[in-house]
Formats: structure tokens, sequence, C-alpha cells
């Protein structure tokens, strides 16, 4: 929030009242509005940049800053209204996608949101923060698959970001629940899970079982892609179990700081779960 009222006042402390708006009232009031955001005043703020807003309704600038208010007081659908106000008048205005997804996330449209967090990483597809909060979206709105390969993408990009190893063992485990949906109800399947499977490392050929034996689980899933057998479904769940505790490994490798701890700790008790117990959890 803090990072988004430095953008808001930086871009609306550019703002030049042209004619009649152009008065040293106006300008008195932009100072308040902008010193009441800056400090989190946000009641204030909504309050000053509403009026300055109807001064100025072309103003994408004030009207973000509005938006940005109007959020901190957790008016999200009057943020939401700003905001495509904005982008109405420029699609390409700085911070205003992400601003949208952020404010349709917080009131539960998540399929809107993940059309927002999209637009915004279209105009800056390197920004890794956007990258992230797209994959954590596709997740929310139950499309575990695009979360896993954007946040796979994203590890190729910065893998000591501890958020891209505990987003994508979250994926997984969505996915291997998933999949697990597909198979038939009752204990037979239950109590497999229950059970780690066999180890057998020098497992010949290339049946699902020897390739998850193996540890090689992308190629179960390649291989296992297009065959929806009940006995293909239980190794794919088992092999994006197996990928989400990798994950969740190259995660523990990684310094914790107070920001993360709580991450290392919901990947650490996952971790320690057996994969029947992984797949109950809601």
């Amino acid at each position: 929030m803090c990072r988004l009222c430095c953008l808001c006042l930086i871009l609306a402390s550019g703002v030049v009242f042209a004619g009649m708006a152009q008065t040293a009232a106006l300008e008195a009031k932009a100072e308040k509005a902008r010193a009441a955001l800056a400090e989190e005043r946000f009641e204030e703020a909504a309050r000053l940049y509403a009026e300055l807003v109807k001064s100025s309704p072309n103003s994408p600038a004030l009207r973000l800053a509005l938006a940005v208010a109007e959020q901190g007081c957790g008016r999200y659908a009057k943020a939401v209204e700003q905001l495509r106000m904005v982008l109405h008048h420029d699609p390409k205005f700085r911070g205003a996608w992400k601003l949208l997804a952020e404010n349709l996330e917080r009131l539960g449209d998540m399929g809107k949101a993940v059309d927002a967090y999209e637009q915004a990483l279209k105009l800056e597809p390197s920004r890794l923060d956007l990258q992230l909060a797209l994959a954590s979206a596709y997740r929310k709105a139950g499309r575990p698959e695009q979360a896993a390969d954007l946040f796979l993408h994203a590890a190729r990009v910065d893998p000591t970001e501890v958020r891209i190893w505990h987003g994508l063992g979250l994926a997984y485990i969505d996915l291997a629940r998933t999949t697990r949906a597909s198979l038939p109800p009752g204990p037979p399947w239950n109590q497999r899970f229950a059970q780690p499977p066999p180890e057998k490392p020098d497992c010949p050929g290339d049946s699902l079982e020897c390739r998850f034996a193996r540890g090689e689980h992308w190629q179960l899933l390649d291989a296992s892609r297009n065959d929806r057998s009940s006995e293909a479904l239980y190794w794919q769940v088992r092999a994006y179990l197996a990928l989400a505790r990798r994950a969740f490994e190259q995660l523990a490798d990684l310094p914790a700081s107070p920001d993360t701890r709580p991450l290392f700790r919901e990947a650490e008790h996952l971790y320690s779960q057996n994969d029947l117990a992984l797949l109950e959890k809601p």
C-alpha cells in the first residue's frame, strides 16, 4: 500500500490544473490530499481527492490517487470504479491494471482479477512481482496448471525468491488434488496413498511405476498426459506430490526473513504430511 501511495503522489504532484482550475485553493487542497495519502489518512485523502476529481474529471492521476485512498478505506468497489475510468482514458496508465486486479481480488472476483493481472504483465513482462501476483491469482481462480507454469518461469528468473517455491509447491498440491478427484472414491485408493510408494531405484522399463521410482516425475506426467485410466491417474497424483516436495526442498535451502517465516512453516508442515493427508486437506 505504501508503494502505491508513493506512485500516486508522484503522479498527482505533476497534475497541472488548466484554466480556472489552476487556483491557489485547488493547489492547497491537492497538497493536503497528497499529505493525507502519504500518511495513510485514507478517509481524509478520499474526501479531498474526490473533490479534486470533480474539478479535473479528466485527470487519470487524480483518479488513481482516489482509487488508492478508497482501497485504503476498504471501499474496493469504489476503487474499481475509479480505476476503470482511468483505464478508459488511458489503457496503459502506469500502475492502474495491477491496482484494479488487487481490488477485484479483494472483492472475490478472481476471474476478472486474473484478466487485470494479465494486462498488467503484458505492459511490464519483466516484473517479477507481477508474475508472482498473476501466478497466485491463477491458483485462487482454480487454474493450478497455469499457476505452476508461471511459477516455474519466475524460478528461472530468480531462484532465490522464497514466494516462488512456496507457491509452486502449493500449485502442485492443487494439481494432485484435482487429479485425485478423477479417481473413483473408496478405500482402495486411500490405502495406496496412505503408504509410501515402493522403492525400486533399479526398476527396469518405462512403466509409470518405474519412472516414478527413478524420480522421473516430469517424464511420467508427459508419458501419461492422455491416459485417463485409474492407474495412470494414481501415478500422476504421486508425481505432482513429489514435485511439490521438491519445491519445498528448494525453499528450505533459502534464508528466511521475518516476512517469509510463515511460508517456511507452512511448507515444512505440508512436507511432513503423507500423501493421503495432503490430498484430504481442503
